[in-house]
């Protein structure tokens, strides 16, 4: 068999396993998280502890999702991580080391107080490099589009990713 042909057949082999595989990965669980997240952050309160109780099963789903290299799963990390603005996610978690197999080595991790860090602004950047429009999760666009996000979040995103900072500035009063 001719070598060329022999790789194209072996990846187009690993794609479609990785298409099945990845079309058998619930994401309901971080899907109704993400979608509690946003509620939250426009103000429902009552959603912190059906949060709180909801995490491990949505963490899984977006980490087996993100290890099954399904092309839905960037958009719902991205999404989760802007919506807690600043919180970001350690590196050597299952969930971390994860994305950074699905991104590749070149993705930045950056030092927070001696802790490789994934944060919610290169993530971001990454996302607007790499959407894949058909299989985002519809709320990252109509977040985009909000006025705080517009004013306020976005600008420091872009401010923090120009500085190279780790860590978002403290709010006034804290």
């Amino acid at each position: 068999m001719n070598p060329t042909l022999a790789v194209v057949c072996a990846s187009a082999i690993t794609f479609a396993a990785s298409l099945v595989h990845a079309a058998t990965v619930d994401l309901k669980p971080i899907d109704a998280h993400i979608e509690n997240w946003d509620r939250y952050t426009e103000g429902d309160a009552s959603l912190l502890p059906v949060m709180k109780q909801e995490w491990p099963q949505a963490r899984d789903a977006l980490t087996a999702a993100l290890k099954a290299r399904d092309r839905r799963a960037p958009s719902r990390l991205v999404l989760l991580m802007v919506l807690q603005v600043a919180n970001p996610l350690p590196a050597k978690t299952e969930t971390g080391q994860a994305w950074m197999a699905y991104a590749g080595a070149d993705f930045p991790t950056r030092d927070l107080k001696g802790e490789a860090v994934i944060t919610p602004w290169d993530l971001y950047a990454w996302w607007k490099k790499n959407q894949a429009p058909m299989h985002d999760h519809p709320l990252i666009r109509t977040w985009g589009d909000r006025e705080s996000s517009r004013n306020t979040v976005l600008p420091m995103y872009e401010s923090l990713l120009r500085n190279g900072s780790a860590s978002a500035p403290a709010k006034p009063g804290r």
